[in-house]
C-alpha cells in the first residue's frame, strides 16, 4: 500500500510518518520551520544531508532535473543532532 503524505500545514502527521518516508521539499521546509531556498542553502553548506535523485528527468536544463526527496531518518538524525549541538552549549538546560 503506498504511503499517503498530510497536508504540508499538518506538522505533526508528517513528523508520524514512518521512517520509510521520503519527504518532497515542502515538507522538509515545514519539519525544519524554514523556507525552502533555505533547506538547499543547508544542503549546499553540507549542515544538511543531500536530497536523493528519484524517477525520470524533467525535461530542460543541463542539471539533474529528476525529483528530490528526503529520507525521513535523516532530517530526524538531523534535528536530534542539532537538539544535541543545543543543549551542550546551554549546559544549564541539560541539567534541567
Amino acid at each position: 500500500m503506498p504511503e499517503t503524505h498530510p497536508p504540508e500545514t499538518d506538522l505533526p502527521a508528517l513528523l508520524a510518518l514512518p521512517e520509510t518516508a521520503l519527504l518532497k521539499i515542502g515538507e522538509v521546509a515545514q519539519i525544519l520551520r524554514i523556507g525552502q531556498s533555505t533547506v538547499f542553502q543547508h544542503v549546499a553548506s553540507g549542515d544538511l544531508p543531500a536530497p536523493i535523485r528519484i524517477g525520470k528527468a524533467t525535461e530542460g536544463g543541463g542539471a539533474d532535473r529528476r525529483p528530490s526527496r528526503w529520507r525521513k531518518t535523516d532530517i530526524d538524525q538531523y534535528l536530534a543532532r542539532k537538539v544535541e549541538e543545543s543543549t551542550a552549549q546551554t549546559p544549564a538546560l541539560a541539567a534541567e
